[in-house]
């Protein structure tokens, strides 16, 4: 069995990766409903390269799946698109949560790619506080928001609500 390091992390995608990106995604555009410091935040990290993409729910699950998501060092996120019946505060967790994944999967592929992110990792943590008050019961609040937002992507992608007989 070889281990992780015999091969060094993709820093950018293949180009069957990028077709395949083209095709399935669309440029994200952040909302009205984010906040202006999150705008900017998603703004820097454009201006230093990073891709966001919106995907339909199904190609959003696929992708957060893929090896480019999972094992590369490729600056891109992609986040699931306006079909997925999301409140405001949920699809700021999920945004939120998918690029925290990001950053911290870049961090542990290559400690070194992830220099330079201490402003948006401090904006994150603003947003995040604007989601949830930072009070004792913070993280139980947080799951329970990110944990309501899966279920409703979940249920948007297989058509049925979860729990339901069928």
């Amino acid at each position: 069995m070889q281990s992780d390091t015999a091969f060094p992390p993709r820093e950018f995608p293949s180009l069957f990766q990028c077709a395949l990106l083209a095709v399935t995604t669309a440029r994200f555009r952040p909302d009205r409903d984010l906040s202006a410091d999150l705008k900017r935040m998603f703004a820097e990290l454009e201006r230093e390269g990073w891709t966001f993409r919106n995907a339909s729910v199904r190609n959003f699950l696929c992708w957060r799946n893929s090896a480019l998501i999972k094992d590369s060092i490729a600056r891109i996120a992609i986040f699931p698109n306006l079909e997925v019946p999301l409140t405001a505060v949920e699809r700021k967790a999920v945004l939120l949560s998918e690029l925290s994944y990001r950053l911290g999967r870049i961090r542990a592929r290559d400690p070194n790619a992830a220099i330079g992110y201490e402003p948006a990792v401090k904006a994150m943590q603003q947003a995040v506080s604007e989601v949830v008050p930072a009070d004792g019961d913070f993280q139980n609040r947080w799951s329970s928001i990110l944990r309501q937002a899966e279920v409703k992507v979940l249920e948007a992608a297989s058509g049925w609500p979860i729990g339901s007989p069928r």
